[in-house]
């Protein structure tokens, strides 16, 4: 990827609001205890999360808490079709009192949606969807363009960089 230098910096920036969210959430919630879906995969997707965010010109911070918050009540790594429901109920009683200045009905519908692969034009939704999309390698699954919604994270995908930016994020959260 050419411009590593402004995507290392921009991954360090996004790590440091990062690290003050998980201090923020964690008083709140328990992950699930895995790997997979568990505090390593809350970290990634809101650091992604941030990034497509910021690179759409979008809510970084809404997009960060969504991205953390997304599979907060994940109760295993296989089939859990009402996680997103349970997770953004959570999202719903938590972003008012934490972040009272963040669209919290926002940041919900985005949780409560994200694993039904959908597409959307709703810029908001599209940076959590995406940003758990592009983890999808993870579970053995190879990111499908037409399955993403901003142009940033179909960028990523044609040009080849997902992993790039993974492993930058994966570099970023080790600091956290």
């Amino acid at each position: 990827m050419k411009n590593e230098p402004a995507l290392t910096f921009r991954s360090s920036r996004l790590a440091a609001r990062l690290a003050a969210l998980e201090v923020e959430l964690l008083a709140f919630i328990t992950p699930y205890p895995s790997d997979l879906h568990g505090l390593p995969h809350l970290r990634e997707v809101s650091l992604l999360a941030g990034f497509l965010a910021d690179a759409e010109g979008q809510d970084v911070e809404r997009a960060m808490v969504a991205g953390f918050l997304h599979d907060c009540e994940r109760r295993d790594d296989g089939a859990d079709p009402r996680h997103g429901e349970r997770s953004a109920t959570k999202a719903c009683l938590l972003a008012p009192r934490l972040f009272p200045y963040l669209d919290a009905a926002a940041i919900a519908r985005a949780i409560k949606l994200h694993a039904g692969g959908i597409t959307t034009q709703d810029d908001p939704d599209a940076v959590l969807w995406d940003a758990d999309r592009l983890t999808l390698v993870r579970l053995g699954y190879r990111v499908d363009p037409r399955r993403l919604s901003t142009s940033c994270a179909k960028r990523l995908v044609k040009v080849g960089a997902v992993d790039v930016l993974r492993e930058h994020a994966a570099a970023a959260v080790q600091g956290v």
